[in-house]
């Protein structure tokens, strides 16, 4: 008999037990520790691990949606995916952009505020 040790993929325990078939009859696993039901072999791409990673590093390095699926050799992003996608993407440029605007207005007043007080330090000495 040969057995196969099974280790969770979220909580890493070897409690683990037959879950029955998913819809595309593929055999299920669950954790008795954590609960999380997944499959031991995913037949999509996109599913397996260190995927989902590869193709946001893929995204923050300018590679686009069409190049990121063939390299990756996943589907490409439906238009409602790719809708949540850009606006996902957008929303954190425009909060990463005020953000840096707010440090430079900061930066700014930081300086002028040492220059105030280099300026009064140097008159004192004139004086």
């Amino acid at each position: 008999m040969i057995t196969v040790s099974v280790h969770c993929p979220r909580c890493h325990s070897d409690e683990i037990y037959r879950h029955g078939l998913s819809p595309t009859k593929r055999e299920l696993s669950r954790c008795q520790c954590c609960h999380r039901v997944f499959q031991l072999t995913y037949h999509y791409e996109a599913r397996k691990q260190g995927v989902k990673e590869q193709s946001v590093d893929m995204a923050f390095n300018g590679a686009g949606v069409r190049d990121t699926a063939r390299t990756l050799k996943i589907s490409r992003m439906d238009d409602a995916t790719r809708a949540r996608f850009t606006d996902a993407t957008q929303r954190n440029y425009f909060t990463l952009r005020r953000r840096i605007e707010i440090a430079e207005e900061q930066i700014t007043g930081l300086q002028d505020y040492i220059w105030q007080v280099v300026l009064s330090h140097q008159q004192e000495a004139n004086n």
